[in-house]
């Protein structure tokens, strides 16, 4: 298990130092897992809470006057805080729906399609030199060409689609959810329906069920988004 989960509750209530809030917060943007723990934090500890009073409820209405048996009950209580958030933290996705985050992402992520077929001597601007960078697969490279665009052009909405699916490609997912909700509201179509679908995509991977349903519904009907992709989305869905 990753040593940042020992450092959840600390990290919720602000008493890790700065060095140890930006190792964990670095931690976080590429850990699913971890990202669902802390997401859940609260009610991981409610559940355990329940099952230790309801077990420690039952065991006192047997055993009043039985003192010897108190340090079993305490025993269990502990057992059962340790099990359930054990089960919160080492498989989050068991307290959701079964969605596996990567086979989600593998079913439903599809790179841009090629726009760039020159060579690299033949590009006339620095969105074409961008692109060309992204479609060989040079993320790093064309990351900072992307963003010396923005640069000189804050509102340049395909730097900023391109940009989104570096951090989709690279994990960053709270970065691409960032940028797919300002493509969502600044874009036309297709960037537009592009985004809602990639920020349903990583609803799934957040098991954020609700919000992916109501994203779903605003797609499903979308000539834009294959009908492979609805089915696929329909059935993690369902």
């Amino acid at each position: 298990m990753s040593k940042f989960y020992d450092q959840i509750e600390d990290y919720l209530n602000d008493k890790l130092s700065s060095e140890e809030k930006i190792a964990f917060e670095s931690s976080l943007e590429s850990d699913l897992e971890l990202r669902a723990a802390v997401t859940n934090f609260s009610n991981a500890k409610n559940l355990a809470k329940t099952f230790i009073e309801f077990e420690t409820r039952q065991q006192l209405n047997s055993i009043k006057n039985n003192n010897s048996n108190l340090k079993w009950i305490f025993s269990v209580a502990a057992t059962l805080i340790i099990g359930v958030l054990s089960i919160y933290f080492l498989y989050p996705e068991l307290s959701f729906k079964s969605l596996d985050s990567k086979q989600v992402y593998a079913t439903l992520y599809e790179k841009p399609a090629t726009q760039s077929q020159r060579s690299e001597s033949e590009l006339n601007t620095a969105l074409d030199s961008a692109i060309y960078a992204f479609d060989q697969g040079t993320l790093q490279i064309s990351q900072k060409q992307f963003f010396l665009i923005l640069e000189k052009d804050s509102s340049n909405l395909i730097a900023k689609r391109y940009i989104a699916h570096i951090h989709l490609q690279i994990g960053n997912y709270g970065l691409a959810d960032s940028l797919l909700n300002i493509l969502y509201v600044d874009a036309q179509d297709p960037y537009k329906t592009e985004a809602l679908y990639y920020l349903c995509m990583l609803d799934l991977m957040n098991h954020k069920l609700n919000e992916a349903k109501s994203k779903f519904e605003l797609l499903k009907n979308n000539s834009l988004v294959s009908s492979n992709k609805i089915k696929s989305i329909s059935k993690f869905l369902n």
